[in-house]
C-alpha cells in the first residue's frame, strides 16, 4: 500500500510541469507569432501608402 501512494503522486507530478511548460512555449510562439504579424502588417500599410502616393503623383 505504501508502495502504490508514491508512485501515483509521482505519476500525477508530471503533468502539470509538462503543461506548464507547453503553456510557456504556446504563449511565446504566440507573442513571435504576433510580432511577425504587426511586422508584415506594418510592410503592408507602408507599401499601400506608397502605392497610393505614387499613383497620386502619376495622376
Amino acid at each position: 500500500m505504501s508502495q502504490s501512494t508514491p508512485s501515483q503522486t509521482s505519476s500525477t507530478t508530471p503533468p502539470t510541469t509538462l503543461k506548464t511548460a507547453a503553456t510557456t512555449t504556446t504563449t511565446k510562439k504566440k507573442l513571435r507569432l504576433r510580432a511577425m504579424v504587426n511586422q508584415v502588417y506594418k510592410l503592408f500599410v507602408s507599401s499601400t501608402n506608397a502605392q497610393q502616393a505614387n499613383e497620386k503623383a502619376k495622376k
